[in-house]
């Protein structure tokens, strides 16, 4: 029987035991599938001895603040490179790491959202299930973009619920990332499950990014064959299309973003493009799991910490912490010489009005007059696009100020704005003459205007401005208010008659 026949040759030179248990264990489980007759069987792997050396030599460094861990190292078509593990290949929860694959990733390609759609992180009640934030730290209205960087959990609860569990288990149906009727939970968004997940299926299935939504199981093995060299087994590298290549695109950009600004950022110091989201699973006692997945456009790498036995390690241990500075030195010696590429980008990249986004919630591109520290540069999938254009600066608004009388002086509230000014026009038997000018006064409340004339009427208005470029831009001309001067002096009630 199949049982009865043992691995004798593994080519590629193996010398990481566990390494070497793994791609065993691979080999009997598909020979178990398949008929032959042959005592000796000849096992070709995707090993290279070069980068197994360096996480080899990197590893050993986890094992100061925990007992154990796993480290993967595979290409973006699943072909693992090289591994080491002190755990095998167990199962543990996966926490914020999960975030970009099971929630953020789903939630743009079902268009729920955009990177730049905002989301308010706070305390929030999911009938009887609050998340709460690493820290107790929440940061109100931020972007989906600022969500995951900083890992809020609130967030991501908060999508998955609008994305629904059900599209989530439809879009990771597909991958290795295995879920029961257990797992039909809103603590899915935090990477919670029944049975819980390996490095190896956690790893591969960020390879969606890097391989353009294309999923491939993760394998040791790339042949098996006889000593006649007969084939019983050549590894398909079957394709899975999991999203598109716009989400693909726009996670690769969150990713890159939670790098250079997040959990991720002491990776940021490779200086090379580079992906990655870390994560923690721990409660009051500590923590129990800590990691880190980050990947180039070639290969994608997995860091594990923790403690077999579920004990907790030392409460410094997070997935922004030591598994990210691991991960950087695994990088830098891999691309030594040469580094690694940008991944090619098929989202939208739009300017977009900064001030309509946090204001008023509104996704609207910038206007073409728009000063630089009001865009926010954002990608978005092709049916996405907005297409309506602020003219925030090409046409300027301004809120109406109040406006009253009180002792024969007509008094206008000013309403200092960050990039809008305006001037106040009087109008005296329709002649108009500019009274006040924004630009020259940021400190007094009212501007008032005691220069009146018994029996006369005046009208005043208001003409918003921007200036830019040596161009000044007008918005239209609104009435605040058209009033009458007194008959008689020394009336103590008010004399204007608001009907004019």
């Amino acid at each position: 029987s199949n049982q009865d026949i043992a691995v004798t040759t593994i080519k590629n030179d193996f010398h990481n035991n566990s390494s070497l248990k793994q791609a065993v264990k691979e080999s009997n489980k598909i020979l178990d599938k398949m008929p032959y007759a042959s005592k000796t069987i000849y096992v070709k792997t995707y090993q290279d001895k070069y980068l197994q050396e360096i996480i080899d030599n990197q590893t050993i460094f986890t094992l100061k603040p925990c007992k154990d861990y796993s480290t993967i190292l595979m290409d973006k078509y699943g072909k693992i490179k090289a591994y080491c593990s002190t755990i095998s290949n167990g199962l543990r929860q996966g926490g914020s790491v999960l975030k970009p694959v099971m929630v953020y990733a789903p939630a743009i390609e079902y268009n729920i959202v955009d990177a730049c759609t905002q989301i308010i992180d706070e305390i929030t009640d999911f009938n009887g299930y609050i998340p709460k934030n690493y820290g107790d730290k929440y940061y109100g209205k931020i972007s989906v973009r600022e969500a995951l960087a900083k890992s809020s959990n609130v967030c991501s609860v908060k999508l998955l619920n609008y994305l629904g569990i059900n599209n989530c288990l439809k879009f990771i149906d597909k991958m290795d990332l295995k879920l029961t009727n257990e797992d039909n939970s809103l603590t899915l968004a935090l990477g919670n499950s029944f049975h819980g997940f390996s490095l190896k299926d956690i790893t591969a299935s960020y390879n969606i990014f890097s391989n353009q939504g294309v999923y491939n199981s993760p394998s040791f093995i790339d042949c098996i064959y006889t000593q006649n060299s007969t084939i019983l087994y050549k590894n398909a590298l079957k394709n899975t299309k999991i999203c598109s290549n716009e989400t693909s695109s726009i996670m690769n950009d969150l990713n890159s973003y939670t790098v250079k600004n997040g959990t991720c950022k002491s990776l940021s110091y490779l200086n090379m493009p580079i992906y990655a989201k870390s994560g923690t699973v721990g409660d009051k006692n500590g923590n129990t799991d800590a990691y880190t997945i980050s990947y180039t456009n070639e290969l994608t790498l997995g860091m594990w910490l923790g403690n077999a036995d579920n004990s907790p390690m030392a409460n410094n241990v997070t997935g922004g912490g030591l598994p990210c500075y691991i991960s950087r030195n695994i990088w830098s010696e891999i691309y030594k010489n040469n580094k690694p590429i940008e991944i090619t980008n098929y989202a939208c990249m739009k300017n977009i009005d900064k001030l309509s986004l946090e204001n008023d919630n509104k996704i609207l591109l910038a206007d073409k007059n728009s000063p630089k520290e009001c865009i926010i540069n954002e990608l978005f999938k092709k049916d996405r696009v907005p297409t309506e254009e602020s003219t925030r600066f090409s046409f300027p608004i301004i809120e109406m100020p109040n406006s009253f009388v009180k002792d024969n002086a007509f008094y206008i509230s000013l309403c200092q704005t960050e990039y809008i000014n305006y001037l106040i026009c009087k109008y005296t038997n329709n002649k108009k003459e500019i009274i006040y000018n924004s630009i020259s006064d940021n400190t007094n409340e009212y501007f008032i205007d005691s220069n009146i004339n018994q029996n006369a009427i005046y009208k005043y208005t208001i003409i918003p401005y921007f200036k830019y470029n040596n161009t000044i831009h007008y918005g239209k001309e609104v009435v605040i208010n058209k009033i009458k001067a007194p008959i008689t002096n020394g009336r103590d009630d008010d004399w204007w008659i608001n009907d004019l």
